[in-house]
């Protein structure tokens, strides 16, 4: 007899179709108050007497393409930054695009951007608004200036 764990269900080229029913359905369920399914920062919680709610994870509240303000290179690889929203504060991430991440509520965000050889940007007054299913992405570019010399 052969034993498959539940992490074997999920690898493999089914891991899409298995994946695509509960997508659609977080979708759908979104702004639907008693689905047993809500939008928000990923994790799984009880109701304390119903059943199990399944949050789904929010987009991300903002993303920064990094550029060279004279050449318009692209220099989001290298770069590294951080966020501040209210009392939260963490690294941006980078994502998948390319371009940095910062994962946090709907919000005023503070955002510093460095890169190696320039100076460091930053912006303190990026509203990012409530999307109904997380916050509504807010995309921005920093443009770096090099800094003198090099």
């Amino acid at each position: 007899m052969t034993l498959v764990s539940s992490t074997d269900v999920f690898r493999g080229p089914m891991r899409r179709l298995t994946l695509l029913p509960l997508v659609a359905l977080s979708l759908a369920a979104c702004d639907e108050e008693d689905s047993p399914i809500i939008c928000a920062l990923p994790s799984v919680s009880t109701t304390g007497s119903g059943p199990a709610r399944t949050s789904i994870a929010a987009p991300p509240a903002v993303l920064v393409a990094v550029q060279d303000s004279s050449s318009g290179t692209n220099l989001t690889p290298g770069a590294a930054g951080a966020f501040v929203v209210g009392t939260f504060a963490d690294s941006l991430r980078h994502g998948f695009d390319g371009r940095l991440e910062a994962w946090g509520p709907a919000g005023r965000y503070a955002l510093v951007v460095q890169y190696p050889g320039y100076a460091t940007w930053g912006m303190d007054d990026v509203q990012v608004p409530d999307g109904g299913c997380g916050p509504q992405t807010v995309t921005l570019t920093a443009r770096l200036q090099r800094l003198g010399g090099l």
